[in-house]
């Protein structure tokens, strides 16, 4: 009876063990697919920024091309009416207005530079703003890349499967050492 008895306590013993394990396992497998639930919904938050900082780096790209067509447009017309000027005086015969006109053309032509300068310097900031977003994107796209590769291996079930595997193979080493 004493050695049927013991090899009871041995099982017993053996049974409470594995079944912490196994309590173990569930509240880790638990917790896991609690923290890859909340990694999937980063991930989608992550996305729509991503798509809001492409679709704003999209409309400063069409901002940027406007002002420069707009700028080169209105060089042309004033180079037009300088030219013009220069031959013809503009179609002034008298003196005077002859002047006027091109004291107007000067004052339109240091406007116009002015809005170039002005142009540029928006330019440099929306470049530099559109380098950052870039650079955003960037660390966006390899967090995504990086979760995305965790979470292929959280669903694929065959990695989970090895994974079970090796969880069985620790109680039993942990029950060996025990002895």
């Amino acid at each position: 009876m004493d050695d049927s008895e013991a090899r009871a306590e041995e099982a017993d013993r053996r049974a409470r063990a594995y079944e912490m394990q196994a309590s173990r396992s569930r509240a880790i497998l638990d917790q896991s697919e609690v923290n890859m639930a909340e990694h999937v919904d980063t991930i989608g938050s992550l996305r729509q920024h991503i798509a809001e900082v492409e679709c704003e780096r999209a409309i400063m790209a069409e901002e940027k091309d406007f002002q420069i067509t707009w700028l080169k447009d209105n060089y042309a017309q004033a180079y037009r009416g300088l030219e013009s000027v220069l031959s013809g005086g503009g179609g002034h015969t008298n003196l005077n207005q002859r002047i006027r006109y091109v004291n107007g053309l000067k004052a339109q032509i240091l406007a116009l530079k002015k809005e170039v300068v002005e142009c540029a310097r928006d330019r440099d900031r929306h470049g530099h703003h559109v380098r950052l977003l870039k650079s955003e994107l960037d660390a966006y796209k390899e967090i995504n890349e990086d979760d995305a590769v965790t979470l292929r291996k959280l669903q694929n079930p065959a990695a989970r499967l090895t994974a079970r595997s090796r969880r069985r193979a620790v109680p039993g080493s942990e029950s060996g050492d025990d002895r």
